[in-house]
């Protein structure tokens, strides 16, 4: 695990200044996790991937924020082959919420690989436990709720934040490239809601995907299905007259609740979709 605020982490012997272009590119035979827990100055540029992924192994670069204030600022931000943005999680009420927190003018997701597609991943990293929470339509701030069971309950937390502010171009350029904040977990003593997702920027582009949704319901011995959570929020503002220029697109976009399944016969509660 690498401090990006430890000087000797770094080529030139110093933590990044502002104007610098940085490069997140750990060699071949390496997995890195670099943990950002205050906000970066204004950098010029921002390159996280990796050179050479590995699916079985885990080699892939992931750049993990810390706290809710801690914000990633640079003017244009890639996140390429192997390179994962993420968040701590998740937390209770009571402790240091977190999420990923992007500003500057360009984004961009890159490679096209089902495995090593650059993405924001932000599953089940929201809160474990249920606080009440009523979160904004336009501009959805909190993460999800989750269904707090005994001391370990990470696989059915809801899912993290996300925001990203950019002047410029948000291009998730493959369909795999995706921003994701979803509960992924799977369980049967029930499952989080998802989180959200909050971007402004001047265009949208490409062919990811952008989801905040709910894990499916899992199985009770068999014959039960748990309790489903709810679909998160997601809010895109874009600048209109710009965007026309960039149409069409067909970027994915959805936050769904759990499935009803298993046994029909049975009264399950009823979980909602996102907005």
């Amino acid at each position: 695990k690498t401090d990006w605020f430890e000087a000797a982490n770094w080529d030139l012997g110093r933590i990044p200044e502002a104007g610098d272009d940085v490069v997140i590119n750990p060699p071949q035979g390496s997995a890195w996790h670099v943990h950002l827990t205050n906000s970066t100055p204004q950098l010029k540029s921002l390159l996280v991937r990796h050179q050479s992924p590995v699916k079985t192994s885990g080699y892939k670069t992931w750049l993990t924020c810390y706290n809710w204030n801690t914000k990633i600022w640079a003017d244009d931000v890639t996140i390429g082959q192997g390179g994962i943005v993420t968040c701590g999680g998740p937390f209770l009420i009571s402790e240091m919420s977190n999420r990923v927190w992007i500003v500057g003018n360009k984004l961009t997701f890159d490679n096209s690989s089902e495995d090593f597609a650059g993405r924001i991943n932000v599953d089940c990293k929201g809160y474990r436990d249920r606080p009440v929470l009523v979160d904004s339509v336009s501009e959805p701030t909190f993460p999800g709720i989750g269904r707090l069971k005994g001391d370990n309950a990470a696989a059915y937390a809801g899912g993290g934040a996300v925001r990203i502010e950019l002047a410029g171009e948000l291009n998730l350029k493959y369909a795999n490239n995706s921003i994701s904040a979803s509960c992924s977990g799977k369980d049967s003593n029930g499952n989080g809601d998802g989180g959200s997702i909050y971007i402004s920027c001047g265009t949208l582009k490409g062919s990811g995907k952008i989801e905040a949704s709910a894990a499916d319901r899992a199985a009770n011995n068999g014959t039960q299905a748990s309790v489903g959570g709810n679909g998160g929020r997601i809010a895109i503002h874009y600048d209109a007259e710009l965007q026309r220029a960039v149409m069409p697109q067909t970027t994915v976009i959805f936050a769904r609740p759990c499935s009803q399944v298993f046994d029909t016969s049975k009264p399950y509660s009823t979980s909602n979709g996102g907005a």
